[in-house]
């Protein structure tokens, strides 16, 4: 027993001299002189300048942290606002250990409370590419130290700040707002955990996960690894890819996501620089429920006195598709081509078939394909069925369906539902549903 209270007697006393010896050492030093080579290190990695407004101070604890007020990093000359980068702090955290012999060696770094400002221009051109500001003057080795171990490492942090994303080509704007973002790894060739609490565009998101080491991601070795999980508007999530960033386009490999009901793997790539982004796709999952999409849609309200017309001339129960016009807004950012492997695939096959099976009396059916106004199939997909008529319908009207939209639905010519086939029907018992009715039928 008392050789254990001589340990931690032992081990506190260490402490305590630890402790004292980094307030001896750091009592002789002026933080301030320290502002000189850290803004000149940034502006030889960066070619930006670095400016601190408010002064240095150093807080002394077992993370020793030092405290820079109210920080700016200049912009891009052709950028549309002046500092890329605005911060009330930014805080560097201290190896402990090294104060003892006066030097100062980064662990971590935090922003609080800052705004970034991301644009790309008409060009192309990204205001977070770096150039360097050419070669170190000579001697300027000597007194500008390394980049610290830590920050290689990824070890980085956000708090309660702005991300904003202008597109110089479309003039859209993206804003994420930062409750919290954290980024560690061991080491720049370890795998980096994730955590983002926040919203893009308003959309609540809470993720957190694995990425790819950061000396890769640095040195643009694609593909790099993604793996999150979390909720994304209120909704379970996962998100595993496989990210390329090359010139103005962005690809997900080996996509694999799911969002609530929603399962989906394949590919997805978007290509920025022009007016309308360039998005291509192809996804294949045994589910997709377009209403569980995380995406705003605007309802075209109609005038008061036409919607009161319309009442008085159309009983509620007059059509099984309502005819309220919808703006599905989203669409029309994008130009989108792609195919989607979901259940509609598997559904349309199915009609085709038993339609087929109907023989001469297969000209008396009509197949129809509901799609998102402003959405077209693909090509490939249209010629594997002639004479399919597509129609573009609002979200109001598909949600109105009351099997919902992955089934397949028998309307005879007056507009009466006759029959529903569920996502994985059967296609002989429907040939043989559609033999009765066509025999039965005297109307079409």
């Amino acid at each position: 027993m008392r050789t254990t209270w001589k340990i931690l007697g032992a081990a506190v006393a260490l402490v305590v001299v630890v402790l004292v010896g980094v307030a001896i050492a750091v009592s002789t030093v002026d933080v301030n002189t320290l502002i000189g080579p850290v803004k000149d290190r940034v502006k030889a990695a960066t070619g930006r300048d670095l400016t601190i407004h408010g002064g240095a101070r150093l807080a002394l604890s077992l993370e020793p942290r030092l405290v820079l007020d109210d920080v700016t990093l200049s912009n891009a000359p052709w950028a549309a606002g002046k500092d890329m980068i605005t911060a009330k702090q930014l805080e560097l955290q201290i190896a402990l250990l090294p104060l003892l012999s006066r030097r100062f060696e980064l662990v971590e770094l935090k922003l609080v409370q800052p705004t970034i400002a991301l644009e790309t221009d008409a060009q192309g051109r990204r205001n977070w590419d770096m150039a360097t500001a050419g070669p170190a003057a000579p001697g300027a080795a000597a007194s500008t130290p390394a980049l610290p171990p830590g920050l290689a490492a990824g070890n980085v942090g956000i708090s309660d700040g702005v991300v904003t994303f202008r597109d110089g080509a479309s003039g859209g704007v993206t804003e994420i707002k930062v409750t919290r973002l954290t980024v560690r790894a061991r080491s720049a060739d370890s795998p980096v955990a994730a955590e983002f609490r926040g919203s893009v565009n308003d959309i609540p998101v809470a993720v957190e996960g694995t990425l790819g080491p950061v000396a890769d991601l640095l040195a643009k070795r694609w593909p790099y690894p993604v793996s999150l999980q979390g909720e994304i508007a209120g909704q379970k999530t996962a998100i595993s890819a496989k990210v390329k960033a090359v010139d103005q386009q962005y690809a997900l490999d080996d996509l694999a996501i799911k969002l609530g009901t929603n399962a989906l793997t394949g590919a997805f790539a978007v290509t920025t620089g022009s007016a309308r982004p360039q998005v291509v796709f192809d996804l294949t999952g045994p589910a997709l429920a377009l209403d569980a999409l995380p995406v705003p849609v605007t309802v075209s309200a109609a005038p008061a006195s036409d919607a009161k017309a319309a009442t008085a001339a159309k009983p509620a129960h007059a059509y099984l598709i309502p005819d309220t016009p919808v703006e599905f807004a989203p669409l029309r950012l994008v130009d989108a081509r792609g195919r989607c492997d979901a259940p509609c695939e598997r559904l349309l096959y199915a009609s085709r078939q038993a339609r087929t099976m109907q023989g001469k009396e297969q000209d008396r059916i009509v197949r129809v394909l509901l799609v998102p106004e402003g959405a077209a199939p693909a090509p490939a997909l249209l010629a594997e069925h002639p004479g399919l008529v597509v129609v573009q319908a609002g979200a109001a009207a598909r949600g109105a369906l009351p099997g919902g939209t992955d089934a397949i639905y028998v309307i005879d010519p007056l507009g009466n539902l006759v029959l529903r086939y569920d996502a994985d029907p059967d296609i002989k018992g429907i040939s043989k549903d559609l033999t009765r009715l066509l025999k039965a039928s005297g109307i079409g």
